[in-house]
């Protein structure tokens, strides 16, 4: 389960591809859940072709 603090950093793990993804930001944001800026990097994240970064 993913997990974020309020505007400062974003966390989650995918164990099938061997994936642990830590992100903090560097300004808060007023989106306690859903922030869009994680929402965009764990997009970015599952288009990679072959699942490796």
């Amino acid at each position: 389960m993913p997990k974020s603090g309020w505007g400062g950093f974003f966390a989650f793990a995918d164990p099938e591809r061997g994936w642990a993804v830590a992100y903090t930001m560097n300004r808060m944001g007023a989106d306690l859940i859903g922030d869009p800026r994680s929402f965009a990097l764990v997009d970015v994240l599952y288009r990679v072709p072959d699942g490796t970064m």
